[in-house]
């Protein structure tokens, strides 16, 4: 039987590969580290936009849901002030209910006729 010949130099070259790698590993995750806190403490805190964001809906409102959410992740870049409004341009009932559910699952939603989206516009 034979048994693998492993020489020291060999052990050594893999033991200083991994360590470089090591380093190399911990250096990065330091710099990240100092970048994301030095953009924390730059940034400071930003003004509020006053913005309303419009989502035009007709039909089921199948995919009204996912828009809602979408838009929910943008308002909260924008500021807590920022209202969405969901402007009925032919919904059906059915629609109609779940833009009314979605109101009362998120905070700061509107259900708008086209009308009256109209008026606030004028």
């Amino acid at each position: 039987m034979l048994l693998p010949v492993i020489h020291w130099g060999e052990v050594m070259a893999v033991s200083g590969m991994e360590n470089s790698v090591l380093a190399f590993l911990a250096a990065v995750g330091i710099a990240a580290l100092v970048w994301l806190v030095a953009g924390v403490l730059l940034r400071g805190r930003r003004a509020e936009v006053p913005a309303v964001l419009v989502l035009p809906a007709c039909g089921n409102g199948e995919a009204l849901e996912g828009w809602v959410r979408s838009l929910h992740e943008v308002r909260g870049q924008l500021g807590r002030s920022t209202a969405i409004a969901i402007v009925d341009c032919g919904l059906t009932p059915e629609g109609r209910h779940r833009a009314e559910i979605l109101t009362r699952r998120f905070g700061r939603i509107t259900v708008l006729q086209r009308e009256e989206l109209e008026q606030i516009v004028e």
